[in-house]
């Protein structure tokens, strides 16, 4: 391969990931944005807690959904995910103080950027841990149904931790899948789309990150 085209491959992959991390950085401003206007009066908070439950629906199928539509119905949906998400952490603005809030939110940057780089740098081939993260999910959602009944602030903190890693993991994961899927389909008319569904993947991971660490270290309000 000629240095030309290592230079022009090269630019190729960055300009993609800065798309998506432009994405990302927009969507994590937009639920930003969402909750705290949300919390910003009791009759808006009320209203965001009555919705958590069809929210939480909504962003579980959002993904799917995002599979077969065109680029602007991608890009509308991941915007309508971003907002979702917002109304989703509403709530914490409400339990924990402003410095906590502020606090996991740097730290889940700082955990999400390295996972980041570690995943688009290293050699190691991440796709066969791939069934430990999904093994990991499931043990997430079964401690998280098992708790419900419990109420146990050691198996929450046990939880959180859980959260924590396996989410960095995916980060790792995800992050290499989609440089994996740049080499695949790089200069296809698909290339924006798939940057906005990577931004969506690589969103979860970072609020399920940011959460973690709030619900692990954050200061309840009085």
């Amino acid at each position: 391969m000629s240095q030309d085209k290592v230079y022009s491959a090269d630019r190729g992959i960055s300009n993609y990931f800065v798309n998506i991390y432009s994405y990302l950085s927009m969507g994590i401003a937009l639920m930003g944005s969402v909750a705290f206007f949300m919390a910003s009066s009791w009759s808006m908070i009320r209203f965001a807690f009555a919705l958590q439950i069809p929210v939480a629906i909504a962003v579980m199928f959002i993904p799917f959904m995002m599979r077969s539509v065109s680029v602007d119905t991608a890009r509308m949906l991941y915007w309508l995910y971003a907002g979702l998400f917002g109304l989703l952490c509403t709530p914490l603005l409400v339990v924990y103080t402003t410095a906590s809030v502020a606090n996991a939110f740097f730290s889940a940057a700082a955990v999400f950027m390295i996972a980041s780089y570690y995943g688009y740098y290293t050699d190691t081939d991440l796709s066969k841990y791939s069934s430990v993260l999904f093994i990991g999910i499931i043990g997430v959602v079964g401690v998280s149904l098992m708790n419900l009944i419990l109420q146990s602030s050691l198996v929450d903190i046990m939880l959180s931790s859980m959260v924590i890693v396996i989410s960095t993991g995916i980060v790792a994961f995800d992050t290499q899948r989609l440089k994996s899927i740049y080499y695949h389909y790089s200069g296809s008319e698909s290339d924006d789309a798939i940057a906005i569904f990577g931004a969506l993947m690589l969103l979860c991971s970072f609020v399920n990150i940011f959460t973690a660490l709030l619900r692990l270290g954050g200061t309840r309000r009085e």
